[in-house]
C-alpha cells in the first residue's frame, strides 16, 4: 500500500516535471528566444548599414547573411529572397535550410536584407529537449527503483510485525504461568507475602516493558499511558536495580513531577540511565534529581572520552566490559518514539551526567 502511494506520487511528480519542462521550452522559444533573435537582427542590420564595407563581415557560409542589391559590393540576392516585402519574415526556405529574414527599405529602390539561419537554433532546441527527455527517463527509472525498494521495505515491516505478534504471544504465555503460580502461593499462604508482592510487581513491570518494546515495532500503536508521580514511582520502578548496598548509594532529590507516559517506556529509559551510572561508579554515590520537565542522573565515575560521547546511543556500542551494547540504543529509540530527549555528557570535576527530558 505504501509502495503504491509513493509510486503514484512519484509518477505525478514526473508528469508534472515533464509538463513544466515543456512549458519552459515553449516559453523560452516563443517569449524569450524569438524576440531576442528579432532584436539582434534589427541591431545587426543597423550596424552593418553604417559600415563602409559591410559585406566583408558576412559570407555565404555564415549563419547570418547580409545583402544590399543596390550596393555594387553586395553578393547577388538569392532567388528565394527576391520579392520579399519590407519587414520580418519568420520562415523562409533557402539552400535547403530555414531562415528568418529581415528586409528594410533604406531608400527608394534600395533594400537591405539580413537572413538568420533557424536550423542552428532548432538544433539547440532539440538538444535541450533531448536533455529534458533524458532527465524524465532517469526520473522514471528512479521511480521504478524506489518502488522495488519500498516493496522490500514493506515486506520487512510485515516480518517485523509478525515477529512482534509472535514474541508477544510466546512471552506472555510464560508470564501468565508465573502470575498464576504467584496467585496460588498467595492463596495457599505458603509464601512470604513480601515475596508474593515482589513477584506481582515484577510481573507488572515486565508486562509494561514488553508493551513498550513491542510498540517500537508497530507503526500505529502505542502502549497505555498514565500519570507517574516520579518521586514515589521511580524508586519502586527501579527496585530490581537497587538491591543490597546499591539502595544506599542513590540519593534522590528534587520536587514534584508527574508526566503522563507509558510506565514501561519510562521504566526502560530511566532504568538504563541509572544502570549505566551504577556500573560507571561501582562504589560512589549516584545523584538523581527530579524536576518538573526532566530527570538527571549523575555519577562520580571516570566519565567518557570525547570520541566516545557521540556514539553512546549507537546500537552495539559498549562503553565498558559486559552488557549487550543495546541498552542505551533501546532507551533512545523509546524516547524518540515517546517525544522525549536523552543526553549524556561529562560533569565538571569528573563523572557523567545523563538527562531524560520529557517536558
Amino acid at each position: 500500500m505504501l509502495g503504491r502511494r509513493v509510486a503514484f506520487g512519484l509518477l505525478g511528480l514526473i508528469v508534472g516535471t515533464a509538463l513544466l519542462l515543456l512549458g519552459l521550452l515553449w516559453v523560452a522559444d516563443e517569449w524569450i528566444e524569438d524576440p531576442a533573435i528579432e532584436d539582434l537582427m534589427e541591431e545587426e542590420l543597423s550596424f552593418l548599414l553604417q559600415l563602409p564595407s559591410p559585406h566583408a563581415a558576412r559570407s555565404e557560409q555564415s549563419r547570418m547573411r547580409f545583402y544590399r542589391p543596390a550596393d555594387a559590393g553586395s553578393p547577388p540576392l538569392p532567388e528565394g529572397l527576391r520579392g520579399l516585402e519590407p519587414g520580418l519574415h519568420q520562415e523562409v526556405p533557402l539552400d535547403g535550410e530555414t531562415w528568418r529574414v529581415l528586409v528594410r527599405e533604406v531608400a527608394p529602390g534600395d533594400r537591405a536584407v539580413l537572413a538568420y539561419e533557424l536550423d542552428y537554433v532548432q538544433v539547440r532546441e532539440n538538444l535541450v529537449a533531448g536533455v529534458a527527455g533524458v532527465a524524465i527517463m532517469v526520473l522514471l527509472l528512479a521511480a521504478a527503483a524506489v518502488r522495488v525498494y519500498l516493496r522490500q521495505l514493506e515486506a520487512l515491516v510485515e516480518r517485523e510485525r509478525a515477529f512482534a505478534a509472535a514474541a508477544s504471544h510466546e512471552l506472555r504465555t510464560p508470564l501468565a504461568v508465573i502470575h498464576g503460580s504467584a496467585e496460588q502461593l498467595a492463596d495457599a499462604g505458603e509464601a512470604d507475602p513480601r515475596v508474593v508482592a515482589r513477584l506481582r510487581r515484577g510481573m507488572k513491570e515486565v508486562t509494561q516493558q514488553l508493551d513498550a518494546l513491542l510498540a517500537l515495532s508497530r507503526t500505529r500503536e502505542s502502549p497505555p499511558v498514565q500519570e507517574l508521580e516520579l518521586a514515589q514511582w521511580l524508586p519502586q520502578a527501579c527496585e530490581s536495580l537497587l538491591v543490597g548496598e546499591r539502595a544506599g548509594r542513590v540519593r534522590w532529590a528534587g520536587g514534584p513531577a508527574a508526566p503522563v507516559a507509558p510506565p514501561g517506556a519510562a521504566r526502560i529509559v530511566f532504568g538504563n540511565l541509572l544502570q549505566n551510572s551504577l556500573l560507571a561508579d561501582p562504589s560512589g554515590e549516584i545523584a538523581v534529581t527530579i524536576a518538573p520537565d526532566r530527570v538527571t542522573v549523575e555519577d562520580r565515575g571516570p566519565g567518557l572520552a570525547a570520541d566516545v560521547l557521540p556514539r553512546v546511543f549507537e546500537p552495539g556500542f559498549r562503553g565498558r566490559e559486559g552488557g549487550s551494547g543495546m541498552g542505551l540504543y533501546i532507551a533512545r529509540a523509546i524516547a524518540d518514539r515517546s517525544g522525549w530527549h536523552l543526553k549524556i555528557e561529562n560533569r565538571e570535576g569528573g563523572g557523567a551526567r545523563a538527562e531524560w527530558r520529557f517536558g
